[in-house]
C-alpha cells in the first residue's frame, strides 16, 4: 500500500464514525468492526481486483463471524473470551484471519457491485454491512467499471 491508500482508509473511518451508533454490547462491537473496517479496507484497496484473488478467504471469515456472533450473544460465556474474539476480528498477525474486517471488505465489495456507492452509504446509515445474496463470483468487470 502507498500513503494514499492508507489515507483513504483512515478518512473512511473519520467520515463513518460520527454516523454510527456507539456500540454498547459485544454484538454491536462486532457489527461496528465489520462495517468500519470492511468499508475502510474496501475504499483503501488500491486495486479492487486483489479482493477477487482471495475469495477463498470470504467463506472462512464468514464462518468465523457467524460463530463469533453466537458466542458473543451467549451470556454464559466469560467476558475475557468475548473480548478476545473481538480483538481477533480486527487485530491478527495474519491479515486474512481478521474475520470481522475480512467479512466486511467482501460484503462492502458485494454491496458496491450491486448497489454502487449509494449501497455503501445506505449501509452506514443503517449501521449494518449485511451479506446480501450469495458469495461474490463473476465480478471482475463490475468492480473495475465502478
Amino acid at each position: 500500500l502507498n500513503g494514499m491508500e492508507i489515507i483513504n482508509h483512515e478518512i473512511a473511518h473519520v467520515l463513518m464514525t460520527p454516523l454510527l451508533k456507539n456500540p454498547t454490547t459485544y454484538v454491536e462491537n462486532l457489527n461496528w468492526i465489520v462495517i468500519q473496517e470492511g468499508i475502510a479496507h474496501f475504499l483503501g484497496c488500491p486495486q479492487k481486483e486483489l479482493i477477487l484473488k482471495r475469495l477463498d478467504k470470504w467463506r472462512e471469515s464468514e464462518t468465523d463471524l457467524e460463530n463469533a456472533y453466537v458466542v458473543l450473544a451467549n451470556p454464559s460465556i466469560p467476558d475475557e473470551e468475548k473480548q478476545l474474539l473481538l480483538k481477533q476480528a480486527n487485530a491478527n498477525s495474519d491479515f486474512w484471519k481478521k474475520y470481522g474486517a475480512i467479512s466486511g471488505v467482501f460484503r462492502a465489495a458485494q454491496i458496491f457491485k450491486i448497489e454502487g456507492i449509494q449501497g455503501l452509504i445506505n449501509a452506514v446509515k443503517s449501521g449494518a454491512l449485511k451479506k446480501t445474496g450469495s458469495y461474490l463470483r463473476p465480478m471482475p468487470s463490475a468492480i473495475r467499471s465502478k
